[in-house]
């Protein structure tokens, strides 16, 4: 990589200015009771990854479409209700209690800025200076925001990085992109003739081997298997019912809240306890 040539870099978030292990499993932890519906967006955006849908508009159009495939009881309206004011909200409330940004994050952003380079966040997902913010990451570092839903498609559509350069007058050659997945980060840079960097190449950062994420989807398969027997899930209810008391605002209900720590605590335990014995 000739560094003389960079005179703009794009970053991505999640799991680029932060080490996001073990997020999957925080999220479920953050909204036990709809993570069936973590799984239908989870297996949505996979789907309409890399596709082409012009506008913000078509690519959650296709989202919460596709999750209504994946779990039949949704509908359109709840997807979207769900991912707004639930999944969003809860991404960054997980960020803020359980993350931080990379040690060196703060001096590069820094120094990029002091050299006159410009810096744009470029995240599949929306809500992305909250999440900064959840971080303790100043937004103001960054000369723009950008999420791929608002360029037409989700990484690595070729489309969307090509209206990301032609917004800011950027040349590609010039442009380095910085992310943590080859699938999505460096075939979006491959794909407009970007140079890119992995920072999972990096000694010493995060790398979930083979051997982990089959660790964390036998986790992600038990803890769905609990949701979904009722005497197991019951027994979750009884424990926080017993710990917090806490009922939905109608009183009809369990409403578990990712601020709620003595909640995420005894439903934990219970989990490791009880279902997350390999």
């Amino acid at each position: 990589m000739n560094n003389e040539k960079i005179s703009d870099v794009i970053f991505d978030l999640d799991g680029t200015l932060y080490d996001n292990k073990r997020r999957p499993l925080r999220l479920i932890l953050a909204d036990p009771l709809n993570v069936l519906t973590l799984a239908a967006e989870r297996k949505a955006r996979k789907a309409i990854k890399g596709i082409d849908y012009q506008n913000e508009a078509g690519v959650f159009d296709a989202l919460f479409s596709k999750m209504c495939e994946a779990k039949k009881s949704l509908t359109v309206e709840k997807a979207r209700r769900w991912y707004h004011e639930r999944y969003m909200p809860a991404q960054a409330a997980v960020l803020a209690m359980y993350y931080t940004p990379r040690p060196c994050v703060d001096g590069l952003l820094q120094r990029l800025h002091e050299q006159g380079i410009k810096v744009i966040l470029y995240s599949d997902y929306d809500y992305a200076t909250d999440k900064l913010l959840s971080l303790n990451i100043d937004p103001s570092w960054f000369d723009a925001i950008v999420s791929a839903p608002e360029l037409g498609g989700l990484k690595p559509s070729r489309q969307s990085a090509e209206r990301l350069l032609q917004r800011f007058g950027l040349s590609a050659e010039s442009v380095l992109m910085v992310g943590d997945r080859e699938d999505t980060d460096g075939e979006t840079a491959r794909a407009v003739g970007m140079m890119f960097h992995n920072v999972k190449n990096n000694p010493g950062q995060f790398n979930l081997s083979d051997d982990n994420k089959k660790k964390l989807e036998k986790m992600i398969k038990k803890i769905n298997a609990c949701i979904l027997d009722k005497n197991c899930f019951n027994q979750c209810l009884r424990i926080l019912f017993e710990k917090t008391g806490e009922m939905s605002p109608s009183g009809s209900g369990f409403a578990p809240t990712i601020q709620n720590k003595v909640f995420l605590t005894h439903f934990t335990t219970y989990l490791k306890n009880k279902i997350l014995v390999c």
